[in-house]
């Protein structure tokens, strides 16, 4: 890899516009800067991918729980459909 020359400091409206430069193929480095970023940011996230059945009555439990927090406002509530096919 070769290195490359940037301009920096060179924002639009001129002066001391604050940039940042991300070291894309280092994994640690990334790592590190997206933890300072999702610690400032405050609420992170999790994602639950369940392969499998999982019993109507501790599906219950768990449904009621992520209810009460949603509605407190403890957790933000993301719903995907990437991993399937939804037809009406």
């Amino acid at each position: 890899m070769r290195p490359t020359l940037a301009m920096v400091g060179d924002s639009r409206g001129g002066g001391s516009g604050r940039e940042g430069i991300l070291p894309l193929d280092d994994p640690a480095a990334m790592d590190a800067i997206a933890g300072a970023l999702a610690s400032r940011m405050g609420r992170g996230g999790n994602t639950y991918n369940i392969d499998g059945v999982i019993s109507s009555d501790t599906l219950q439990k768990v449904m009621k729980q992520m209810s009460a927090e949603v509605e407190q406002n403890n957790v933000p509530l993301a719903a995907s459909h990437a991993r399937r096919v939804v037809r009406k």
